[in-house]
């Protein structure tokens, strides 16, 4: 099974959530791609409907941040 990893760090867990861009972290996000890298394949912003660019740039981040095994 593969999976795409929430830029927020509570998940899908509704509007309030979705859209608190205070919990959008990318590098917690680029630790999980690391310490799961076999299942998590990339990251998604999933139903963000906010203002601003910031859960895109913070998935930017975690993406490059990302040490791909070889």
């Amino acid at each position: 099974m593969l999976a795409f990893l929430n830029i927020v760090g509570s998940g899908m867990r509704g509007p309030h959530y979705e859209n608190n861009t205070d919990d959008m972290d990318g590098r917690a996000t680029a630790a999980m791609l690391q310490k799961y890298p076999d299942v998590l394949v990339g990251i998604k912003s999933a139903h963000y409907s906010g203002h601003g660019w910031k859960p895109f740039e913070q998935a930017v981040l975690a993406g490059t941040m990302r040490i791909v095994p070889s």
